[in-house]
């Protein structure tokens, strides 16, 4: 398998109600969560980080995305996570929310607690609520240290 491909078990076969999550960022940034969240809350299935590197041209990353978003089951949803947004993979998602509309949720500004949140919820929320949860969830991991923890 290339290395900037990491797909969790059960590729290409079914989750049940499980929701697929797919982590699109550029280099190895997107690998990295996957394998530390991996280690932390130990092994997830139906899931996969796509590292996009800087000299690729979008229209391959595109047919690349497609293809592995093909592969999975999506029919309980697809969230993708993104590093940021006006990189390259967020403008190929949003042509490739165009294919996959109602199957595919797209977040953005992807960190470790976004995935872990994912991989939490996942099995017990609907596409749309998942997205939801892990943005609120997000949000709320977000936080000036000093001023909550050691005000005077």
């Amino acid at each position: 398998m290339p290395a900037h491909l990491r797909f969790g078990g059960g590729l290409g076969f079914s989750n049940e109600k499980m929701i697929n999550i797919l982590i699109i960022t550029h280099e190895d940034f997107g690998a990295t969560l996957l394998k530390t969240a991996r280690n932390i809350i130990g092994e997830q299935q139906f899931s996969a980080a796509v590292s996009i590197k800087s000299n690729e041209d979008p229209k391959s990353v595109e047919i690349r995305l497609e293809k592995i978003i093909k592969a999975f089951n999506i029919e309980n949803g697809l969230l993708i996570l993104l590093d940021l947004v006006g990189g390259t993979p967020s403008v190929v998602c949003t042509s490739l929310l165009k294919k996959f509309n109602n199957k595919i949720e797209i977040l953005s500004g992807v960190n470790l607690y976004m995935v872990m949140s994912a991989f939490t919820h996942r099995q017990k929320l609907t596409l749309l609520e998942l997205k939801e949860k892990v943005l609120s969830d997000a949000k709320a991991s977000i936080m000036d240290l000093k001023g909550n923890f050691f005000r005077a």
